[in-house]
């Protein structure tokens, strides 16, 4: 099932963050940055591109499923929040992904049946007609046909 990047990037990235969190998280650790990875770190180890990765970041954070913190120098730490951790660990933007591409399938399901029985009610339509016109052919020349039997049956009474 091809998921939007995304939705997996995401997903991914909490990944990272959960498991740095498990390897370091231990009561003793009050430091952010003993759970935490640096924006480079972070890009490094989920292994995604840098490109898209400040904007799937951005989302989190705005999500509020990764903590940003910054200290000296404009240096940024990420760490999982508890909302990223029960989202990673229910999937919700794998889950949010399948469900848009399921979406998407419907959508185009849904538009190709509308094209297809637009079709068929033109194809009956230019059928009737055709057959229509027909009827009425045969119906004008059996009126004819007629015309000339009353013509003819009147000639011979005359």
């Amino acid at each position: 099932m091809k998921i939007n990047q995304n939705h997996t990037s995401r997903h991914q990235l909490l990944k990272t963050l959960q498991k740095r969190k498990d390897e370091k998280w231990h009561p003793n650790n009050i430091d952010i940055r003993d759970t935490a990875l640096e924006y480079h770190k972070l890009a490094e180890k989920s292994g995604l591109q840098e490109d898209g990765l400040i904007l799937q970041i951005r989302y989190l954070v705005n999500e509020k499923e990764i903590n940003e913190t910054e200290f000296e120098y404009s240096r940024y730490y990420y760490s999982i929040s508890d909302a990223g951790a029960a989202a990673y660990h229910d999937k919700k933007n794998l889950n949010k992904g399948r469900k848009e591409y399921l979406d998407n399938i419907y959508d185009v399901l849904k538009n190709v049946s509308t094209f297809i029985l637009l079709l068929m009610a033109v194809i009956t339509f230019i059928g009737n007609w055709v057959s229509n016109s027909r009827k009425n052919q045969e119906i004008e020349k059996i009126i004819i046909e007629l015309k000339h039997l009353k013509d003819s049956l009147h000639n011979e009474k005359k």
